[in-house]
């Protein structure tokens, strides 16, 4: 089973803490913390950090009354962002779908041609 490292610590100290791991580069944004019933979140930290990480310093560095602790949760699910298709995604694959559906292929320079999502998507699709 695969796991991955992981801050635990209360909840009410996750996002100071998530906001410190992420200005040193040791947050893993693209994975999506993982809260317990006992009121507490994992946050995915990157492998490469565990070892030079000092739970103590980081402590009193970030929010000296906390508790923190590296724990190692399996791979969690991708975070709301990262999992989330973009319309220009979506608008991809249907044309993908569509274009196989009367037995022609998909190429790089038809994707080239979707526009990307926001407003030009919009003014694309009138």
């Amino acid at each position: 089973m695969n796991s991955v490292p992981a801050l635990k610590v209360q909840q009410c100290y996750a996002q100071t803490y998530r906001k410190h791991l992420e200005a040193q580069g040791i947050w893993q944004p693209k994975l999506r913390a993982q809260k317990y019933s006992d009121g507490t979140v994992a946050l995915p930290i990157v492998p490469a950090c565990v070892p030079g990480l000092d739970l103590h310093t980081l402590q009193l560095t970030v929010s000296p009354g906390s508790a923190v602790s590296l724990v190692y949760i399996q791979v969690p699910a991708l975070s709301r962002k990262e999992s989330v298709t973009s319309d220009s995604d979506r608008l991809s694959q249907a044309l993908q779908e569509l274009l196989a559906s009367h037995g022609e292929g998909w190429s790089n320079e038809l994707r080239e041609d979707v526009p990307a999502a926001g407003s030009a998507m919009a003014t694309w699709l009138c």
